[in-house]
């Protein structure tokens, strides 16, 4: 630290302070590229799949129920 200290012309508290921050920063800004990308990799498969019919429960219940709603 007294290196960087030297090299910016700040005390070793502000250069620990200020190398914090810094890396702080670029860790959070790659957390937010990954989250970006594997969005647009979700939208992109979706897109792929086109649109999807909308749900219908009466079917859905009919499938998974019995006359008497027990689990078939």
């Amino acid at each position: 630290m007294r290196r960087l200290a030297a090299l910016t012309g700040e005390g070793v508290t502000e250069a620990i302070d200020n190398a914090v921050v810094e890396r702080l920063a670029r860790i959070e800004h790659t957390k937010s590229e990954r989250a970006r990308a594997r969005l647009a990799a979700l939208d992109a498969a979706l897109a792929r799949l086109g649109p999807r019919p909308p749900l219908d429960r009466k079917a859905i219940d009919e499938e998974l129920y019995d006359e008497q709603g027990l689990p078939r």
